[in-house]
């Protein structure tokens, strides 16, 4: 790969245009998403295991679809993971005490990439719809009830503070500008063209270009009812020009500011254990020369980068990860050339790793574990990750799988 020059980084607030406005309404009844079809999710029974932690986790397939790639458990009431069905279109699964509800699919999408929950069995989702624009699918009680297209965007993935403060990234259609959306009470306030970074800042990693219907990118987390932290890259990661580590300052709906995070290729992930404090997971360049790394984040800034290395082990590709309490984060990994793990830390201006648990399959005739979790999400009792599996019994050999733990 021929060498990348990076500058420094500025974000300005180049432009800002009103995309859309008012509640995203329930759609006609005829356009209701209707149940999705096949298998029932196989697995471990809907109570999950007694034991604590990733060890005593267990895997559910759902044969009714291809993967998810984002997963939400806001503090009460059941979690939700987003997708794509075996059949294509987005699918919304709600997910309550380890109990797998009913699959559904979203008419005129292509795939969901992000979803937040900012209250109980509320949720806003992210995708692509089927007229090439991004999608806001708005979520009640694990059904999406409805959805507006923001022309001219790709949307990868989404945080919320409360239902009054939520960003989505992305970048528009024309593969000119990175994206930040904000959203209020379900409603579209702003979209804001982010100056200074490649338009693929908030995408990946993956090497298709986005516009597929598998469009996802790192979840931004949100560290106060107002403040969010986006990351991504300052390169565009399908195009290979990764750059260094990109940290995206949200506040209050309007300010915005950039850090670059030198040492690392791209942030795949983010979670704010405190106000102040986040840890992030990152890419190096090339991927696959090497473990994945942790950061430790002060207001954006990174302290610490960190490898993934405990007790002669370490893992492959990290993705999602999610950080339950001020003192535990859990950082999935997608396994590389080693099994998917779960990787424990105890967050910190040095990350310190404690653990890493690799994940097997218990469910029955799949004991071969083949598969990985882009996303996790937790609550005060327990841990939701969402990813696939490869089924080569499948239409598309692979099918959508969820990992569940008791924390």
């Amino acid at each position: 790969m021929s060498a990348i020059r990076v500058a420094r980084c500025r974000l300005i607030v180049c432009g800002a245009f009103l995309l859309a406005m008012g509640a995203l309404l329930p759609p006609a009844p005829s356009q209701a998403a209707p149940a999705a079809t096949g298998p029932a999710a196989t697995g471990p029974a809907a109570t999950g295991p007694a034991a604590t932690g990733p060890a005593h986790g267990k895997v559910v397939r759902v044969p009714s679809a291809f993967n998810f790639w984002a997963v939400s458990c806001p503090s009460s009431g059941a979690c939700v993971a987003v997708g794509q069905g075996a059949g294509g279109g987005g699918m919304v699964l709600p997910v309550e005490n380890g109990s797998v509800g009913r699959p559904e699919t979203v008419p005129g999408t292509l795939g969901l990439g992000g979803v937040a929950c900012p209250i109980a069995n509320e949720c806003l989702a992210t995708g692509q719809s089927t007229s090439d624009a991004g999608i806001l699918v708005r979520i009640d009680h694990g059904r999406p009830v409805g959805r507006v297209q923001l022309p001219g965007t790709y949307l990868y993935a989404i945080a919320c503070g409360t239902r009054l403060s939520c960003w989505v990234t992305g970048e528009s259609t024309d593969l000119r500008h990175a994206l930040v959306v904000h959203v209020a009470d379900f409603k579209v306030e702003q979209t804001y063209v982010v100056a200074g970074v490649n338009p693929g800042a908030f995408y990946g990693p993956d090497g298709n270009l986005p516009g597929d219907g598998t469009a996802y990118g790192p979840a931004p987390s949100c560290s106060t009812a107002t403040s969010c932290l986006g990351v991504g890259a300052t390169g565009d990661y399908y195009g290979k020009q990764h750059g260094v580590g990109l940290t995206v300052t949200l506040s209050n709906g309007e300010r915005l500011g950039a850090r670059t995070v030198p040492g690392v290729a791209q942030l795949i992930g983010v979670a704010c254990p405190s106000a102040t404090t986040c840890l992030a997971d990152a890419a190096v360049e090339p991927p696959a020369s090497s473990a994945g790394r942790l950061v430790s984040l002060t207001d954006g800034k990174a302290d610490q980068v960190v490898t993934t290395a405990f007790d002669g082990k370490d893992v492959g590709e990290l993705t999602g990860l999610a950080c339950p309490s001020a003192t535990t984060c859990y950082v999935m990994s997608q396994g590389g050339y080693v099994a998917p793990s779960v990787v424990t830390v105890v967050p910190g201006r040095v990350p310190e790793v404690t653990a890493i648990t690799a994940i097997g399959d218990n469910s029955p005739g799949h004991e071969v574990f083949q598969g990985g979790f882009d996303q996790v999400s937790c609550n005060a009792t327990s841990c939701l990750a969402a990813g696939g599996v490869y089924d080569p019994s499948a239409r598309s050999r692979a099918v959508g799988a969820l990992f569940f733990f008791r924390r």
